[in-house]
């Protein structure tokens, strides 16, 4: 896995771009200063390789994934909803508060090497919202 904050750590010009385009749209949807500062957005380029992402929320605000494989599920009206190639945008679990909307339960098959190219964000007046507990 790599993953990185924009303007923090290098990576290549095609992951730059997803990473800088992702959050001129975040801030244009958003516009609200606190999630002006890079120190809470994250993308993260994923290699799932044993079979499946269980069934989860993501942690930040809003979340864009970019989905060009099969596999990709979100619940809808308490069903699994296969969804097609695209780009998707939904809400975290601190967007659901924020927003007072439910948080996207989301999850992935895959029978073959899959990538993932996604990126995070959450507001600046929080710690850093991507450490996740160890029992999980």
């Amino acid at each position: 896995m790599c993953d990185w904050t924009p303007g923090k750590s290098p990576m290549g010009p095609a992951a730059t771009k997803w990473c800088m385009d992702m959050y001129n749209l975040n801030m244009d949807i958003l516009e609200d200063d606190l999630y002006g500062n890079t120190n809470n957005f994250k993308s993260s380029l994923l290699k799932y390789h044993k079979g499946y992402i269980g069934e989860h929320t993501d942690r930040g605000t809003l979340s864009f994934v970019y989905n060009e494989y099969p596999g990709l599920y979100i619940r809808v009206n308490n069903e699994w909803k296969e969804l097609d190639n695209g780009l998707f945008i939904w809400l975290g679990d601190m967007g659901a508060k924020q927003f007072n909307k439910p948080a996207m339960e989301h999850k992935v098959k895959c029978e073959n090497i899959r990538w993932s190219l996604n990126y995070f964000s959450a507001p600046t007046d929080i710690d850093y919202p991507w450490t996740v507990p160890e029992n999980n």
